[in-house]
């Protein structure tokens, strides 16, 4: 990761253990949510003083969103995409599908272990 990267990375880790969303954040340190997207990023430079900003309104010194740690996903709202894939209909037969196939071994496997003790019983 380069320099720019390390420190949006770094936002975001403080972010997640917020509970804050990137467009919340932004609307703090009053850039668009277009623009906070470049810095996590890493394809927006940041001068000291932004960095003194950004650390400032997340309450952590300067120096932790300097430090490389383990790279994580700056996707927004995950789970709302996921919830809205459901709107889709195919979608939604799919995951029916799945979840019916799941019950039925389910039930296949509790029948075949009452077989099993049955026949072990004799």
């Amino acid at each position: 990761m380069n320099f720019f990267e390390v420190i949006g990375n770094s936002i975001l880790i403080e972010l997640n253990k917020k509970n804050w969303t990137q467009s919340m954040f932004a609307h703090k340190i009053g850039v668009s949510d277009e623009v906070f997207k470049q810095i996590v990023q890493g394809k927006k430079a940041l001068n000291a003083v932004e960095i003194a900003k950004i650390a400032d309104t997340l309450d952590v010194d300067p120096e932790k969103l300097l430090r490389e740690e383990k790279k994580i996903y700056c996707e927004d709202n995950l789970s709302e995409k996921f919830i809205n894939s459901f709107y889709n209909k195919d979608n939604f037969k799919l995951i029916y599908f799945i979840i019916e196939e799941y019950i039925n071994m389910e039930e296949d496997l509790h029948e075949f272990k009452l077989s099993k003790k049955n026949t072990s019983g004799k």
